[in-house]
């Protein structure tokens, strides 16, 4: 059937109808018939909608697009830029738009910022491993080419590292050092010293001191060897530093040769004028002496004679200072406190000086076997020298201490029990270049300086088997550190004797070539109420002892001169005398002498010794320790 559809307005028919079937299928038929002018008409009307909706889609694009151009594709040129050439300044307007881009431009100039560090830190680390391996190649190019010995050992001294400078001084190859133990080489006869160094203490402790080393062919030599503990890679090692020091010991030997040559030479000097000088002071003294004795009465001639006789005692002095040059000037030891000797002397020294002197001396101090007047002697030479180093005034300081020396601490003494003295000043100090020159004789840096002060020193010192040695910095002052042998003897009281001119009883044998001196021993002799005969040499002196004991008037005492020219001198008289008669009492009297007879008298048989000048008082104490 057909269902017709009539649109009046458009003139639009439709028309259906509904077949039974298709081939066995539902079929509908639809017709339409569309007039042409309403076609024209719908057409019309599509075609304004789409162009309106292509100009409103243009317009939209036009807006989108400055849109996104404006807020998308700059900000990227924007961030290309800043990433292209790593400028911050696009990124700082990005960051002024408070969006994504701000964050993103914050997180690229974060990243520009880390990313500058680690490139500063690449670089430092370049810089650093550049540094290191220049510092490294330099190390290495110092340990190869420098010319002490240096090896790297393990804790217990097995060598992992050596230099060609050990392989050349030790005389070992390379190969054979590295199997070796450093201590082996230490030729060394005390194991502290080997305790000492395997015992440092971490980066604290540092070793110096002066070993023997063994060569390969078995040959000894003298080292200075410096020893420090490190750590590498949290392992402990052992760094020695070996130098060989035969050129400087030889240097030093040669220089102490010169040095003692050069004393010698002075003693010859002193011992040839020192005799003849001394009995001419005697002369002097003595009969000043007994000039006073007869003058009592009239106290402007005692006083003239008290100012020659202090004079000719300065004459003394200067010729004491002199003998301590020559053989004879042997110390002639007693038992002496150090202590009060110091306090004494420097005490003496300092009265009316602007310097102040501080004393550390402990109430234990040793005693030591000493002259007490070459004692005296160094000390008013080192005390002069620090005066004159502080011409406006300063501070000396003395100390002592008792000190056991042995082999271990290098000191050039042997072994046993000493007195260490240090003198120290605040003055201006000693040159470097003069330091190693002070106790030559006649050296000095002063005008009016003879150069034989410190030279009188070190020959004391040396002659009481003692050692000196100073140390001086410009501006801060010098230390003289002097060490004398110690010992537990206690001094002796010494006698007092009466000062009196009570009359003695005693026949006295006097032995001397010089009149003068003769005269003078009589005179004093005679003064003291004894009987006197003189000889003029030794071999007189044995026939009138001869007699005086024949004729059972023996002599009580003899008073002989050591060294008697032409003749036979005191140190053959006594033998001869002992001969005669072994308890014989003799004073050896000597203004000079080759030997150590007036230092050791008692082994030859004398009781007493006197040194020329005498004073009476000296022959007094001298007569009484020979008498008792």
């Amino acid at each position: 059937e057909l269902y017709p559809v009539y649109n009046s307005d458009k003139n639009v028919y439709i028309i259906t109808k509904s077949l039974n079937d298709w081939q066995n299928k539902p079929l509908t038929f639809l017709y339409a018939h569309i007039p042409a002018d309403f076609l024209a008409e719908t057409f019309s009307s599509f075609n304004f909608t789409l162009v309106s909706f292509i100009t409103l889609s243009v317009f939209l694009l036009i807006i989108l697009s400055v849109y996104i151009s404006k807020w998308v594709i700059k900000p990227l040129i924007l961030l290309n830029e800043s990433l292209k050439t790593e400028n911050t300044e696009s990124l700082e307007k990005l960051k002024k738009q408070e969006d994504e881009f701000s964050d993103l431009s914050v997180m690229i100039e974060k990243f520009f910022a880390q990313r500058l560090r680690l490139m500063e830190e690449v670089l430092a680390h370049e810089e650093a491993k550049k540094s290191l391996l220049e510092t490294q190649m330099r190390f290495e190019s110092l340990f190869e080419f420098l010319p002490d010995a240096i090896c790297l050992t393990t804790a217990d001294g097995k060598i992992v590292n050596c230099n060609n400078a050990a392989s050349q001084i030790l005389q070992y190859s390379k190969d054979e050092l590295l199997n070796m133990n450093f201590l082996d080489l230490l030729v060394s006869e005390n194991p502290a010293h080997i305790f000492d160094i395997t015992n440092l203490k971490l980066d604290s402790d540092v070793y110096f001191d002066e070993h023997e080393c063994k060569r390969k062919n078995g040959a000894i030599f003298p080292v200075e060897l410096g020893a420090k503990r490190i750590l590498i890679n949290n392992e402990d090692f052992i760094i020695f530093i070996l130098r060989e020091i035969s050129e400087k010991k030889r240097l030093q030997m040669e220089k102490e040769l010169l040095q003692k040559r050069q004393i010698e030479s002075l003693g010859i000097l002193a011992g040839g004028i020192a005799h003849d000088f001394n009995n001419m002071l005697t002369g002097i003294i003595g009969n000043i002496e007994l000039a006073k004795f007869f003058s009592k009465n009239d106290p402007k001639i005692t006083q003239k004679l008290d100012i020659a006789e202090q004079v000719a005692m300065k004459a003394k002095d200067l010729t004491q200072q002199l003998l301590t040059f020559s053989k004879g000037g042997a110390p002639v030891k007693v038992t002496a406190s150090i202590k009060d000797i110091l306090r004494e002397s420097v005490s003496f020294l300092l009265s009316g000086k602007n310097i102040k002197c501080n004393f550390y001396l402990p109430d234990d101090l040793w005693f030591v076997e000493a002259d007490i007047g070459q004692l005296n002697q160094v000390i008013n030479n080192l005390i002069i020298n620090a005066i004159e180093a502080m011409p406006n005034g300063g501070t000396i300081e003395i100390s002592a201490n008792n000190i056991n020396v042995s082999s271990s601490q290098n000191i050039p003494l042997n072994e046993g029990e000493y007195v260490r003295i240090y003198i120290k000043d605040s003055g201006k100090g000693i040159a470097k270049e003069n330091i190693d020159r002070i106790f030559e004789p006649y050296f000095t840096t002063k005008e009016e300086g003879t150069g034989l002060g410190l030279a009188v020193v070190y020959s004391i010192i040396k002659r009481h088997r003692g050692y000196i040695d100073v140390e001086s910095k410009i501006g801060e002052g010098t230390t003289f550190t002097f060490y004398l042998p110690a010992t537990q003897t206690k001094p002796e009281q010494k006698l007092i004797t009466k000062n009196n001119n009570e009359n003695k009883t005693g026949k006295v044998l006097i032995v001397d070539d010089d009149v003068v001196i003769r005269e003078i021993l009589k005179g004093f002799l005679d003064h003291l109420g004894y009987q006197t005969v003189c000889a003029q040499e030794g071999q007189e002196a044995i026939d009138l002892y001869k007699e005086a004991m024949m004729s059972e008037m023996p002599f009580d005492l003899v008073i002989m001169d050591l060294t008697i020219p032409g003749g036979m001198g005191g140190k053959e008289a006594i033998n001869e005398l002992l001969k005669i008669d072994p308890k014989v009492r003799a004073i050896v009297t000597s203004g000079y002498s080759n030997d150590s007879v007036m230092a050791e008298y008692k082994e030859y048989g004398f009781k007493a010794a006197l040194t020329k000048p005498f004073k009476i008082d000296s022959l007094k104490e001298a007569i009484s320790i020979a008498m008792n």
